[in-house]
């Protein structure tokens, strides 16, 4: 959730957009939507865990709880008012805020995840990988040709939530089931990851920056992505019980530091914060580091408090 702040940090503060050297770490950061989702798929697929998870456990309502309260949360926090009550109903259907986009994408996996898990579990789970990166991916990443109807179609909202996300979800499963098979190829698969990064970042930063089309589905970012994803699942290192304790209650925030972030930069904004502190440090490239520390530690210090009131964020 850290790079996703990071991506937003970049975007939400003008006297970064001109410099080049943030802009890298923005582009960098954007394999979190990706691997998030893997990460996502590679658990809740497994044959014991969707059903009583998803549903017994009642995941699905708590996630919908969230979008509920955080986009009434927004839309007060836009309008200022809480006086009319059918904007707010309103606002319970609509994005109100720009990372709200992620929860819908997270619901919608989640119903359609007994439909995948049956595809995984009857053994066409690589098949459907290929087919969803060549359909949204290899498409999406040629969306300047002149096939308009063809990608409008791929580019909708409904498809790209469900068949889109869906190939990422997938994908992290087959590959946690196959950590052994792809070990030996690890190094191989690092540095095809690092090359679609330097490609994909040279390419933003410049001239070509036109060609790189499809979002989170474009090749090069699909590529680092799982190069990203198959580092961690490879990555064997000893933490003592203490940092261990520490690691797991920061995971365990991190929905709420994503839920959060936009508020606390948004205040920063109101306040002229930024414009303040581009005076004091006039290097953009460090002074986007610097922000994005204190958005992430505002909102770490904000979802701690929070989570003590359960209407706000509820237990599992």
């Amino acid at each position: 959730m850290c790079a996703v702040v990071m991506i937003h940090v970049y975007a939400n503060f003008p006297s970064y957009l001109a410099d080049s050297i943030a802009k890298i770490y923005a582009d960098f950061s954007r394999w979190a939507v990706p691997v998030f989702i893997m990460i996502s798929g590679a658990f809740l697929l497994q044959r014991k865990i969707i059903m009583k998870s998803l549903y017994g456990g009642e995941r699905i309502f708590k996630l919908l709880y969230f979008l509920l309260f955080w986009n009434c949360i927004y839309w007060i926090a836009d309008s200022g008012s809480l006086l009319s009550l059918s904007p707010i109903l309103y606002s319970i259907f609509a994005i109100n805020n720009y990372h709200l986009y992620f929860l819908y994408i997270l619901i919608i996996l989640y119903v359609i995840s007994p439909i995948l898990q049956s595809v995984v579990f009857a053994g066409y789970g690589w098949y459907y990988v290929i087919i969803w990166f060549i359909i949204d991916a290899v498409l999406k990443s040629l969306s300047f040709t002149n096939n308009a109807t063809l990608l409008n179609y791929i580019n909708s909202d409904l498809i790209t939530m469900s068949f889109g996300y869906s190939g990422y979800f997938v994908l992290g499963n087959m590959l946690l089931n196959s950590i052994k098979k792809i070990y030996k190829f690890r190094y191989s698969i690092y540095i095809v990851g690092l090359f679609a990064l330097i490609l994909y970042v040279g390419m933003c930063s410049s001239q070509y920056s036109r060609y790189i089309a499809g979002g989170y589905f474009n090749v090069l970012l699909v590529l680092f992505s799982i190069s990203i994803f198959t580092f961690f699942l490879n990555l064997n290192i000893y933490y003592s019980p203490r940092v261990t304790a520490w690691i797991k209650r920061l995971s365990l925030s991190s929905l709420g530091v994503y839920l959060v972030h936009p508020l606390v930069i948004s205040v920063l904004q109101s306040t002229g914060f930024d414009t303040i502190f581009t005076s004091y440090l006039s290097i953009p490239f460090l002074s986007v580091f610097i922000m994005w520390l204190i958005v992430v530690i505002l909102s770490y210090l904000i979802t701690y408090i929070l989570k003590r009131w359960t209407l706000v964020f509820p237990e599992p």
